[in-house]
C-alpha cells in the first residue's frame, strides 16, 4: 500500500490489479477502483512519481506502468466532492451523458452515437440503481452504458478505424461475470481479453488497441449476466 497524494493506491497480487481509493477531501475515501495490470502480472508493489514530467503522478509496479493516471476533482453545486477517471490513456471519452433527449431512467443507445453504431445496448440513470454494479461503474455523471450478454460496437464505415484506449466496467447484478472483449477488422479477430468483473467495485481496463471497425463483448457466468460501461475512450483515425 502507498500514498497517491491524499489518495491510496493498493497492489493486489493475487488478482491482477491495483486498488485505488479516492480520497473525497473531507477525510473520507470513494469506494475502492480497480485497474487492470495484465494477466499474471502479480503486482507486488507499487511505487509513484512523475516519470514524464507532465505534473501528474504515474504509477509503476513490478513489471508495468500505468501511467498518466490522473484523479480530476470536481465540486457539485451541492458543495459535495466527487472523484472521477477519464481516459488515463488517450482518446475520447464517451460518457453517455451527453445523448440528446436522454429519458430520466433509461432508453436504446442512439444509433451513431459518438460516431459509432451500436448493437443490443442501451443507456442506463444509474442513480436509479444504487444497490447494482452500475452505482460503482458509472465515473462521469448519471448515465452509463448497459447491455444483456452481448454487445457490439462498428465504426459506419468498414474501412475506417478506431483504437480502443480504456474504458470503466462492471457486472450489474451478478458477481464472478466474466466479460470477453474482442477487436475486429474486417472481421478478422486482432485482439482479445477476458476480464472478471463484480457489483461492487468498477475495473478501469486499459487496452491501447489500434486499427479496429468492431468491438464484440460477450458475458458469461452462471446468473444474470448484464454488463455496465462508462467512459469509453476512443481515438478514431482512417487505416
Amino acid at each position: 500500500m502507498i500514498t497517491l497524494g491524499p489518495s491510496i493506491a493498493v497492489a493486489n497480487y493475487g488478482t491482477n490489479n491495483i486498488g485505488i481509493c479516492f480520497n473525497y477531501g473531507n477525510g473520507t475515501f470513494q469506494d475502492h477502483i480497480l485497474y487492470s495490470t495484465i494477466h499474471n502480472s502479480n503486482p507486488s508493489s507499487i511505487v509513484v512519481g512523475d516519470l514524464n514530467n507532465d505534473q501528474s503522478l504515474d504509477i509503476i509496479t513490478v513489471g508495468l506502468c500505468l501511467s498518466y493516471i490522473e484523479p480530476t476533482t470536481t465540486s457539485t453545486t451541492t458543495a459535495t466532492t466527487t472523484t472521477n477517471v477519464l481516459c488515463t490513456s488517450g482518446g475520447i471519452p464517451l460518457t453517455f451523458d451527453d445523448i440528446p433527449n436522454a429519458d430520466d431512467s433509461q432508453g436504446p443507445i442512439p444509433s451513431n452515437y459518438g460516431g459509432l453504431n451500436w448493437t443490443s445496448s442501451s443507456y442506463i440513470n444509474t442513480s436509479e440503481f444504487p444497490s447494482s454494479g452500475y452505482h460503482y461503474v458509472c465515473g462521469s455523471g448519471v448515465y452509463a452504458l448497459c447491455f444483456d450478454t452481448t454487445l457490439k460496437i462498428e465504426t459506419p464505415v468498414e474501412t475506417n478505424t478506431v483504437t480502443l484506449n480504456s474504458c470503466r466496467m462492471a457486472a450489474g447484478w451478478s458477481n464472478s461475470t466474466n466479460l470477453t472483449i474482442t477487436g475486429y477488422y474486417s472481421n478478422t479477430q486482432l485482439y482479445t481479453i477476458t476480464v472478471l468483473l463484480n457489483t461492487y467495485s468498477a475495473v478501469l481496463q486499459v487496452f491501447n488497441w489500434l486499427g479496429l471497425n468492431k468491438i464484440v463483448m460477450q458475458a458469461s457466468g452462471s446468473a444474470i449476466l448484464h454488463v455496465g460501461l462508462d467512459n469509453l475512450c476512443i481515438t478514431f483515425g482512417i487505416k
